[in-house]
């Protein structure tokens, strides 16, 4: 069960890594013309952070609550690319290549398909509602 100074902990971690997400993506499209250099750039970030941070924060004993609000919180809201990362990490780790390949691969492309699923719902939404609106 989680504990309220974690859940306090997450959320007061979630706030700036949203707004740092917002802030990279506002000057990536402004310098670049385009967000990808602004998604890319806060999940590399994210990646690395999350590799460096998770087992220096548990080797130096910090807190759980402290932990989570870095990793969960700001991270997670960051990107959440840096934990897919590190769960893709751990699951070689742990021994288990083909489960760490299919999640690797598959989530991106499993993603990909479920965008391109919603966009097409999407469409028969407003067909749907502009035959009702003609009627």
């Amino acid at each position: 069960m989680i504990s309220p100074e974690e859940l306090l902990a997450i959320a007061l971690g979630a706030v700036p890594g949203a707004l740092t997400r917002y802030y990279v993506a506002v000057w990536s499209d402004r310098r670049f013309g385009t967000l990808l250099f602004g998604t890319l750039s806060v999940n590399l970030m994210g990646a690395f952070l999350m590799g460096l941070l998770n087992p220096l924060l548990h080797r130096w004993g910090v807190s759980l609550w402290l932990t989570e609000g870095v990793t969960v919180g700001f991270l997670g809201s960051l990107t959440t690319f840096s934990t897919f990362t590190l769960e893709v990490s751990n699951l070689r780790r742990q021994g288990d290549p083909r489960l760490a390949w299919f999640y690797w691969l598959g989530t991106p492309l499993l993603g990909f398909l479920c965008v391109e699923a919603g966009i097409g719902l999407s469409h028969l939404f407003e067909m749907g509602l502009a035959a009702d609106a003609g009627q």
